[in-house]
């Protein structure tokens, strides 16, 4: 399993916190965007983008909670990403998800706790990655929903049965209460419980042990 650290809750700065991430050993740093039109919450701008990203040496990971992802991929593509993610629930994904790949860049779909596996299937030949959301999206620390941990099986069995490649990737309510129920993702978002935390490092080691386990 893969490590992505999410700098949407921090305690001092966003600067601060993403140095810190960049200390660690983890695998990505996972960068959440938000219009405050698909989701409530407004984070990062596509200026605060361009200001922010080139702090990080680490591979980008980028979920975008957006209307319009448009603006967002032409700004961010010029930064390498390793993926950049859409959601299902909007309209002409598809279309987007071409965009990205025609980038040479990993493209993903998410997927909010309420939507259904069987709604997305005819996207599974194009994507790299599906990012089950474990939460609602738009608000960090929120607890991990069951329904999301059994999408991770779902997901599982149908690559199986398909042979599509995806990656499968959860974001949202992991801690060291919760790891041991995602175990079998390839990625794994990890935002509060790391970013709140006195240290990063150890809070990730101690994540990953008990993961382990």
């Amino acid at each position: 399993m893969k490590i992505a650290v999410s700098f949407l809750k921090y305690k001092e700065s966003i600067k601060r916190t993403i140095e810190e991430i960049d200390r660690t050993d983890a695998d990505f740093l996972h960068v959440d965007v938000m219009d405050g039109k698909f989701v409530e919450n407004s984070f990062l701008t596509i200026e605060e983008l361009q200001e922010i990203l080139p702090l990080s040496k680490k591979k980008l990971d980028v979920h975008l909670m957006v209307e319009n992802p448009d603006a967002y991929i032409e700004t961010l593509v010029r930064f390498n990403p390793f993926c950049i993610t859409i959601h299902a629930e909007l309209q002409n994904a598809l279309d987007y998800i071409k965009k990205i790949k025609n980038r040479n860049i990993l493209s993903g779909i998410a997927i909010n706790p309420e939507t259904k596996i069987d709604t997305i299937k005819f996207l599974l030949d194009e994507v790299d990655l599906v990012l089950i959301m474990g939460v609602n999206p738009g608000k960090g620390g929120q607890e991990l929903q069951e329904v999301s941990v059994h999408k991770i099986k779902e997901l599982d069995m149908y690559r199986s049965e398909s042979k599509h490649s995806y990656l499968i990737a959860i974001d949202g309510g992991i801690n060291q209460n919760t790891i041991k129920k995602i175990s079998d993702v390839d990625i794994c978002v990890i935002g509060s419980a790391i970013s709140l935390s006195d240290d990063y490092q150890l809070t990730l080691d101690e994540i990953k042990k008990i993961g382990a386990r």
